[in-house]
């Protein structure tokens, strides 16, 4: 999940099943996703001792097309099984 300057402020932990909304109230949710903040995320970086770097450069705003040409390049699916 990323701010209008392109900064990391969370990840996408969920998404809500269409399918299984519309069959529950016979109607779909719009863009209904749920994350883990960054505060979270960088704790549990921190106790699992994985290495992470923060960046306190301010970059400007920039339009959604640009955000999302960017994070294309960098983004992808992270899934855990236990």
């Amino acid at each position: 999940m990323l701010n209008k300057k392109g900064e990391v402020v969370g990840v996408v932990s969920m998404k809500l099943s269409d399918a299984k909304m519309a069959n529950a109230t016979g109607s779909v949710g719009q863009n209904v996703n749920f994350a883990v903040g960054g505060q979270t995320l960088k704790s549990f970086l921190a106790t699992q001792q994985v290495d992470f770097s923060t960046s306190t450069f301010r970059f400007f705003e920039k339009s959604t097309a640009d955000l999302a040409g960017e994070a294309k390049k960098w983004t992808f699916v992270v899934e855990c099984w236990k």
